[in-house]
């Protein structure tokens, strides 16, 4: 498989003095082409791209054009010295898109854009940087299916290809940082697993994102095209090839906008149809042709007669609907067709509907009315079902892996069977719900109601409560193992013809022999330590007492921050302390607990800032991609509130990415042992460079505000927005090139912090 961006990349340097840079530029590009053609990795003579800057005008050319690559580094560095304009040389670079050959089963196989192979030379450097598009050197390939006969005849090539290219060159070479595709290193590519151990399909997740974002997003901002979205209507031409549709070319003059509506991007020959159509809008473009004569030149159609004018994102949904399967159900699939084409986002009202055979995955399908809908066996993988109706609706063995529900109602619904893994279920109601042997493997449950919600059999691995209500039953085949969070219970377990009812004390123990890290919020009694000097509303102390097994369980909340054993209420009962207590709320036991943990985590922000840090799962990749716009709008803060402390501490050039406690107060000093942990755990956990040093730079401006006496201006945090992205998938799906931060297809480009100040964002 071929992807649009790297799949790994690797680079080799050297200081260089006095050599012409135009000379080692070719020299080197010549080099390392051999060696791949050794190898196969290159076939044919691939033209090369070489580039000459004017020295202080970088932006400026002094020779830009095409070379062959069949002669000397010394032929072809006279050629283009006779051809450049005069002027002092800033830097020289090239680069040739390789076509090469992988070996597969039945044989070798002629694949373009294999490689890109760069160098660049500047006053006192020299580079070498080659990347590789291919997933041909990993034991999986992008979708995350074993490809071991791929692997093993052409991983040893590329371990080869890579060692003698170090011997070529005489330079060190460089794995760089993981791509969305994998993780370079000195023999290959390690392809990236998910916390479950499984391969991740990173094809779905970022290529075909990136894919259909070249038909949403044009390049350089908008500035050298067409707009490719817009906010109002559009008309537009279906296209079609052998297959069926291709997609829809459509134009807005109003803003200045035209785009072609891709139906497939994930099988090659029609994306690169499809594609083909931007370049010809492109052409037209530069043609100054306004976006409805390109319209009708690209089709024949004049403007009267094209379809529409429709909402783009009617549009776009028609597209997406195009190539999935309709339900067998003759009333269902024109129920659904209907509300594909309708001009409008009204939801789809489905109610009482027999939907079996349809494809519904990555349908948007907020405020559906599908209740008492039959929808067994369909696939839902991806659906945006936010507050859904879809009470008494039969969804045995549906698909809804990765779906989002939140806020849905699935009172009374069958979901026995149905795979509902990663899927979102944050604020939805499930009461007297059929779930068994169902899959929530990763799920998020945060504040989903689950009442009478039979889970025997259910495998709930690594899903997250966080005050969801859990009266459900379970069996000893329900498999809870990594469950975290908090829940309020009580839970039914039900073994043979027996059940027992758990809450409490334990419940959590309960909990906690089936590999579970979940606090129990029911089933407890809070009591408030006062005495002369505090009172029941500002107490000294909490205690709580629960019952297991028929026993009384007291723990108080300690300095540890944490529920511990505690004699206090039985000496109290025999007269053994003075201290008096009285009986309060819940929420006010929790009031109690945050003032305790802001107390304390003022005095010691160093170790707070450490246990954030080390709770960040680096490899969510599901977060990563579920979060990538906040992610998005969280960095641009970042760079806000980081430009405004630049303003006030000129950190020079390392901005953005700054050790800013250095510059305020350079003589403070993270605790030796809190820094000792931080390096191994980033050691073992992260393993993006960048990312490694804004973990740092965090923790030594905790140590600053803990202990150091500089005067402060009156800025917020500079690293809360940067906290928060980690919390919503570490680094994952982030890629940083030429000073644009890559959230998948959202760009952030850092530009000078004084770009900055004027910017309004601030951390959700």
């Amino acid at each position: 498989m071929i992807a649009s961006t790297p799949v790994a990349r690797w680079t080799w340097g050297d200081y260089i003095e006095g050599e012409d840079q135009i000379l080692r530029c070719l020299t080197d590009l010549l080099a390392a082409k051999a060696v791949l053609a050794a190898h196969r990795l290159v076939v044919g003579e691939p033209r090369i791209r070489l580039t000459v800057s004017e020295s202080g005008k970088p932006r400026e050319t002094l020779y830009e054009g095409e070379l062959p690559a069949n002669g000397t580094a010394e032929e072809l560095a006279a050629e283009v010295r006779a051809a450049m304009r005069p002027g002092p040389i800033g830097s020289a670079g090239t680069t040739i898109v390789t076509t090469g050959m992988v070996l597969g089963p039945e044989g070798e196989v002629r694949t373009e854009g294999l490689f890109l192979l760069s160098t660049s030379t500047y006053t006192d450097f020299a580079a070498v940087a080659l990347m590789t598009y291919s997933d041909a050197w990993m034991p999986f390939d992008l979708r995350g299916r074993p490809q071991p006969a791929v692997h093993e005849a052409n991983a040893p090539r590329l371990a080869a290809a890579l060692a003698e290219l170090t011997d070529a060159l005489g330079s060190e070479m460089d794995p760089e940082d993981p791509t969305y595709f994998g993780t370079p290193t000195a023999t290959g590519v390690n392809p990236h697993f998910d916390r479950a151990g499984v391969p991740s399909d990173t094809w779905s997740r970022f290529e075909l994102l990136r894919r259909y974002g070249s038909f949403t997003h044009a390049p350089g901002f908008g500035h050298s095209d067409y707009r490719r979205t817009v906010d109002g209507d559009v008309r537009y031409v279906p296209i079609a090839d052998d297959h069926g549709t291709l997609g829809y070319l459509w134009a807005s003059d109003a803003e200045d906008g035209a785009s072609f509506e891709p139906v497939d991007v994930d099988d090659e020959e029609r994306y690169r149809a499809a594609h083909a159509w931007l370049g010809r809008l492109r052409s037209a473009h530069h043609r100054k042709l306004s976006p409805t004569q390109a319209l009708t030149e690209l089709t024949g159609r004049s403007p009267e007669n094209t379809e529409g004018p429709v909402a783009l994102a009617t549009l776009r949904r028609l597209a997406a609907w195009s190539s999935k399967s309709l339900p067998v159900d003759q009333e269902a699939a024109a129920r659904l067709s209907a509300w594909v084409t309708a001009v409008g986002r009204e939801p789809l009202r489905a109610t009482g509907l027999d939907l079996r055979g349809a494809d519904l995955s990555d349908g948007d399908l907020e405020d559906a009315r599908l209740a008492q809908a039959v929808l067994a066996g369909v696939s839902l993988a991806g659906a945006g079902l936010w507050n859904a109706r879809l009470e008494k609706s039969d969804l045995t063995g549906a698909n809804l892996t990765g779906a989002v529900l939140v806020g849905a109602t699935l009172d009374l619904a069958t979901l026995r069977s149905a795979c509902l893994d990663r899927a979102s279920l944050t604020s939805a109601s499930l009461i007297d719900v059929d779930a068994t042997a169902t899959s929530f493997r990763r799920a998020d449950l945060t504040n989903t109601t689950l009442l009478q919600v039979d889970l025997r059999g259910a495998d709930l691995t690594d899903a997250v409560v966080a005050n969801t209500s859990f009266t459900v039953h379970v069996d000893d085949h329900t498999v809870l193992r990594g469950l975290s969070g908090t829940l309020f219970g009580p839970v039914t377990v039900v073994t043979g013809d027996s059940e027992q009812e758990l809450d409490g004390v334990a419940l959590q123990r309960w909990l906690t022999d089936q590999g579970a890290d979940v606090e129990v919020l029911s089933g407890f009694l809070y009591y408030a330590l006062f005495n002369e000097t505090c009172s029941r509303e500002d107490p000294f102390g909490l205690v709580r007492q629960s019952t297991a097994d028929g026993i009384d369980v007291d723990e108080a909340f300690t300095r540890n921050l944490r529920w511990e054993p505690t004699e206090y209420l039985r000496r109290y009962y025999l007269g053994h302390n003075d201290t008096d207590h009285a009986e309060i709320t819940r929420a006010e036991a929790e009031a109690f607990i945050a003032r305790v943990k802001q107390t304390l985590g003022e005095r010691d922000r160093a170790r707070s800032m450490l246990d954030r840090l080390t709770a960040v799962d680096w490899r969510d990749e599901d977060a990563a991609y579920a979060h990538a716009a906040s992610r998005s709008r969280l960095f641009r803060e970042y760079l806000r509130r980081s430009a405004l402390w630049a303003q006030a501490y000129q950190p020079g050039q390392d901005w953005p990415f700054v050790d800013l406690a250095a510059h305020v107060d350079p003589t403070v000093q993270v605790d030796a042992e809190l820094a000792e942990q931080l390096d191994a755990f980033l050691e073992a956990n992260v393993g993006f460079v960048k990312a490694k040093a804004l973990c740092r730079a965090a923790l030594r401006w905790a140590a600053l505000l803990d202990g150091s006496t500089v005067h402060l201006p009156e800025l917020a945090d500079p690293f809360e927005p940067l906290l928060r992205m980690f919390e919503r998938g570490g680094w994952c799906g982030l890629v940083i090139e030429n000073r644009v931060a890559d959230f998948f297809t959202l760009r952030v480009p850092f530009g000078r912090w004084q770009d900055h100040l004027g910017s309004d964002l601030r951390v959700e």
